[in-house]
């Protein structure tokens, strides 16, 4: 597993503010972003908020988000605004810093590394709500940024509180359980995968998924009772978040219920769901794309 990214309160690299005039946004243009799904995924959400804002004439924001897709492509961390960098209404800054201290803890148990995507939408709304709410002039703009925060966020978060369960679980059971004896060495049996593609909107397992499962429910019946298989559902960037965490949960499910009916023991499986968060192929926001709409099977 790589190593943790650091969430930096403040830049890596500074971001010269001054003289915005709305020419940052041609330069951000020509970047060609590099660096992990986070930092790209990073600047393919302020380059969004840049247009947007250039759009409206607000040259100065688009500038802002600019630059910060700028260093966000060119491979450098970029963290959440701080609550000083804009000049906010006091009836707000105590919701945007529980809502940015809850961003950061997820940050801080790894999220970077497992949601990549999920985390960068997540800190672009963040940022989004900081300079709606600066401007406090437009309710609408300001709920749907926060809108898109919190959703974000709520499934960042359900996320890691379902990738730490079992290891609560494990450090609740009893501690004086008595030793068991180690068990023969097991031969190194090569790590086997498998990819079942859906169409749009859809957990129905096509002739040609359904002869996926089979295949994969052949090789692991034939490693033996105790091998363990992991099904992991994901879904594409079109549609809301909340939504796509529900259809990658079916889509998940529907493989199990073939595995099972291929002879596999439901036992054997543990199946977990992340929504649009692990992009095979790093979309924008609303694109569908085949290579997201899929279910992994390992083992």
């Amino acid at each position: 597993m790589a190593r943790s990214v650091r969430f930096l309160t403040l830049m890596s690299v500074p971001l010269f503010l001054a003289a915005c005039s709305g020419q940052q946004l041609g330069k951000a243009e020509k970047v060609v972003p590099q660096g992990s799904l986070y930092q790209v995924s990073l600047y393919q959400g302020y380059m969004e908020k840049s247009r947007a804002e250039f759009a409206e004439a607000d040259y100065a924001d688009s500038d802002r988000f600019a630059l910060r897709a700028i260093t966000a492509g060119g491979g450098n961390n970029v963290g959440p605004e701080g609550l000083n960098a804009r000049n906010l209404p006091a009836s707000s800054r105590a919701e945007l810093s529980g809502a940015r201290s809850r961003l950061t803890a997820l940050a801080g148990q790894g999220a970077i590394n497992f949601i990549p995507a999920l985390m960068a939408r997540s800190q672009v709304a963040f940022d989004c709500w900081m300079q709606e709410q600066e401007e406090n002039n437009q309710p609408a703009d300001i709920a749907a940024c926060r809108g898109e925060f919190y959703g974000s966020l709520i499934s960042a978060e359900e996320y890691m509180a379902r990738k730490r369960a079992p290891v609560q679980m494990a450090q609740a059971a009893p501690a004086e359980m008595p030793a068991a004896m180690p068990a023969p060495a097991p031969a190194a049996v090569k790590p086997a995968s498998f990819t079942v593609y859906f169409e749009t909107n859809s957990d129905r397992l096509t002739p040609a998924n359904a002869a996926t499962v089979r295949r994969a429910a052949g090789q692991a019946k034939a490693r033996g009772a105790g091998t363990r298989i992991t099904v992991i559902g994901h879904a594409d960037r079109a549609g809301d978040i909340r939504s796509n965490i529900r259809l990658s949960d079916r889509r998940a499910a529907a493989v199990m219920r073939a595995l099972v009916s291929q002879g596999v023991s439901a036992g054997a499986i543990t199946t977990s769901s992340v929504g649009e968060a692990q992009p095979a192929q790093p979309t924008q926001d609303g694109i569908a794309s085949v290579f997201n709409r899929r279910v992994v099977i390992s083992f």
